[in-house]
Parts: structure tokens; sequence; C-alpha cells
């Protein structure tokens, strides 16, 4: 995956995961994917869209 390709993976998750962040990772810092690991702990509590959205990242 080049820089390019994964600075729009985390601009997208960013904004199909807004809610989520806010609802389930308010406490957690941003960096060492700290956020991503709070999204993947929480999704059977997150939208779909997120949760699309993180499938997407793991491939």
């Amino acid at each position: 995956m080049t820089l390019l390709s994964h600075a729009q993976n985390q601009s997208d998750l960013t904004k199909a995961c807004k809610t989520d962040l806010q609802k389930f990772c308010k406490g957690v810092r941003a960096g060492d994917s700290r956020l991503l690991q709070c999204l993947r702990t929480n999704v059977k509590l997150i939208s779909t869209e997120c949760s699309q959205m993180l499938g997407r990242m793991k491939q």
C-alpha cells in the first residue's frame, strides 16, 4: 500500500466512522493505531458504514 492510499483510507475511515469514534472511542488518543483498535474492539456496536470500511481496510 502506498503512503497516499494509506492516507486516503484513513480519511475515508474517519468520515465513515466519525460518530462511532465519538461514541465508542472518545477517550482514546490518536496514534499507534489506537483508534483503529478501539473500533475493532467495538465492531459489534459500530454502524454498518463504519464496519464495512473496516472490512475494506483489512484487504
